[in-house]
């Protein structure tokens, strides 16, 4: 999508309160192109999480899925598939 300074190996988070419900990094499964979310390269260094979440407020956060690969920016998406 072209965003400048895009983190090379992001790693997503999905918690409530201190348990964390998630975590993904390295992608691989077409579960985005299932949900109409664009599609994901299988085997790319992209991260996504699909699940079932109950009632309540959820925290999802990423970070670099290894300290060597420094920083940069992450997109993070949301979608909700009645």
């Amino acid at each position: 999508f072209g965003v400048p300074n895009a983190m090379a190996a992001p790693k997503l988070v999905l918690s409530r309160d201190q348990t964390i419900l998630a975590q993904n990094d390295n992608w691989s499964g077409d579960d985005g192109r299932r949900l109409g979310a664009f599609p994901l390269e299988t085997g790319s260094k992209d991260s996504a999480i699909v699940t079932t979440l109950q009632p309540g407020a959820d925290t999802v956060w990423g970070s670099s899925a290894n300290a060597a690969n420094g920083g940069g920016v992450v997109v993070i998406e949301l979608y909700e598939d009645r």
